[in-house]
């Protein structure tokens, strides 16, 4: 497991943001990478 970021989202700030994304068709390609990772680089 990577080393998060030191200004990296909380569990719960994680979930709030999840939820508000829509899922992805069935027809695209796996995510390369995971989403918490790309939240706490954002954020």
């Amino acid at each position: 497991m990577r080393k998060g970021y030191p200004t990296g989202l909380s569990d719960q700030e994680r979930d709030y943001l999840r939820c508000r994304l829509p899922d992805l068709p069935k027809t695209l390609r796996i995510r390369t990478y995971f989403l918490r990772d790309v939240f706490d680089a954002i954020f």
